[in-house]
């Protein structure tokens, strides 16, 4: 279900935004057919019509990129976890020689120059 939701969030950004617009012409469009219907004081719905045809549609661009923004910070974070968990994966495989010691407590290797592990315990 949330798989790549990064992905999905930035297709509804852009489905919004492109819905918006087609919003915004409808009512730009019926706004001044109104207008020029009414033969008095119709002016104002005229120059509305025509302002929502030019500038309806930015309030849903500006709120689009925000979420697309969203969509994209959950995909570049889902995919610098994946790398992190590789890496840590690839840390914890340590090689394994004669000349290493284990330690008791916590079970970290460690060379055989070394008298003390970072836990504290001391080189058996």
């Amino acid at each position: 279900m949330f798989d790549e939701i990064g992905t999905r969030i930035k297709m509804y950004a852009s489905v919004i935004f492109w819905i918006a617009v087609a919003a915004s012409i409808i009512i730009g469009i019926v706004l001044i057919s109104m207008g020029v219907k009414e033969s008095h004081g119709g002016g104002g719905l005229i120059a509305e019509g025509f302002f929502t045809l030019l500038f309806g549609w930015f309030p849903s661009y500006i709120g689009s990129l925000i979420v697309y923004g969203f969509g994209e910070l959950i995909e570049k974070t889902t995919e610098i976890a994946k790398n992190s968990a590789s890496s840590a994966a690839t840390k914890r495989a340590v090689e394994v020689t004669d000349d290493m010691w284990k330690c008791p407590a916590c079970g970290k290797y460690h060379k055989n120059y070394v008298g003390t592990c970072g836990c504290g315990m001391r080189k058996p």
